[in-house]
């Protein structure tokens, strides 16, 4: 997680948990896109992939990152 803060990587934890409520959610950093990575997993369903930049994470407050992940669909 290369320093981003821990509440805003539970920010978007919650806000997936509660979009995709009987999902599996894993997750991990990409050194290369410098982006958290979160792959939700249902059986019979397709796979969704999600990665949230470290400066999107850095630039928005916990408290605003679901609004910004709503907005943009997720």
């Amino acid at each position: 997680m290369a320093g981003v803060a821990k509440d805003r990587l539970d920010a978007v934890r919650r806000y997936l948990q509660a979009v995709f409520p009987d999902w599996a959610l894993a997750e991990s950093w990409d050194d290369d896109r410098e982006a958290q990575t979160f792959m939700l997993k249902k059986p019979r369903e397709s796979l969704h992939l999600l990665k949230v930049s470290r400066a999107v994470l850095e630039h928005y407050p916990p408290s605003k990152l679901p609004g910004v992940l709503e907005g943009h669909q997720v």
